[in-house]
């Protein structure tokens, strides 16, 4: 993208805008579908209206979709109040690092008008890149997620 990273609009994502983003979602999650997508976006939405959770997503000059957090707040036991990102994916031809800073700084504000003193963002393996890029902007690397999928309860 050719655009400065002043040139991008902030904007909060609703469930009428799943479609549009559902190819960015899938930069991050190769395999979500329109139905699974539309459901997260949901459940974002459906946490309250007190803003403590939500999709935020950056709109380019041409009105596209080009990048998003996902977050909530969450209650840290060391740092108070923490912004928990579970999604920060962007799409950027140029790879530029402006561009990765312009949706921190959405992050960044955000975590402050929620009253956070810190953002832990989540990334994927996939997203090697943008780690390198968050890095050279500050971040530290603080934990590490192990998972394991866990089947639905066992019939009576």
């Amino acid at each position: 993208m050719s655009e400065t990273a002043n040139s991008f609009r902030t904007v909060t994502l609703s469930e009428d805008e799943a479609a549009q983003t559902l190819p960015l979602a899938q930069v991050t999650w190769p395999h979500v579908d329109l139905e699974h997508w539309r459901k997260y976006i949901q459940s974002y939405a459906a946490r309250g209206s007190d803003d403590s959770s939500g999709i935020l997503a950056l709109r380019d000059a041409s009105d596209y979709f080009c990048a998003m957090f996902a977050y909530r707040v969450d209650p840290g036991v060391r740092r108070g109040l923490v912004l928990t990102v579970q999604l920060f994916t962007a799409v950027d031809l140029t790879n530029s690092p402006a561009f990765t800073q312009r949706l921190l700084t959405a992050a960044e504000t955000k975590a402050r008008d929620l009253g956070c003193s810190s953002i832990e963002i989540r990334l994927y393996r996939a997203q090697s890149n943008l780690a390198l890029q968050l890095r050279g902007l500050g971040l530290v690397d603080t934990a590490a997620i192990v998972s394991k999928a866990v089947e639905g309860p066992l019939a009576h």
